[in-house]
């Protein structure tokens, strides 16, 4: 599934397909760069297992659940805390795109 115009923290924390989601790729979306949040960009998941050779872009991430068997850095871009995109304080967003400030559980 493709998710335009999110955070790269949300295509980090939050499944994005029905099923179980293996890994994600993100990739910035360099107009939104002054925005609160960012960075921020199109995520792409996925279901199906990684490949094993990954090509470098200092504009894209690759982010891995554990049911993908990889264990990577857990620092870096996408790995704080999905921010509000009005002032950039820290919370969650529920399912539905209602922004929780300080929330950390959300649905």
């Amino acid at each position: 599934k493709t998710s335009k115009a999110i955070q790269a923290a949300e295509c980090a924390y939050n499944t994005r397909v029905s099923g179980t989601q293996t890994f994600a790729v993100f990739t910035t979306d360099h107009q939104y760069d002054s925005s609160h949040g960012a960075p921020y960009g199109t995520c792409e998941a996925y279901t199906c297992a990684s490949g094993t050779t990954f090509s470098t872009n200092a504009d894209t991430w690759t982010f891995f659940w554990a049911t993908a068997g990889v264990t990577g850095n857990s620092t870096g871009p996408g790995t704080g805390c999905i921010r509000s995109p009005d002032d950039g304080t820290c919370g969650c967003e529920n399912s539905d795109g209602t922004f929780v400030y300080g929330g950390t559980d959300c649905k």
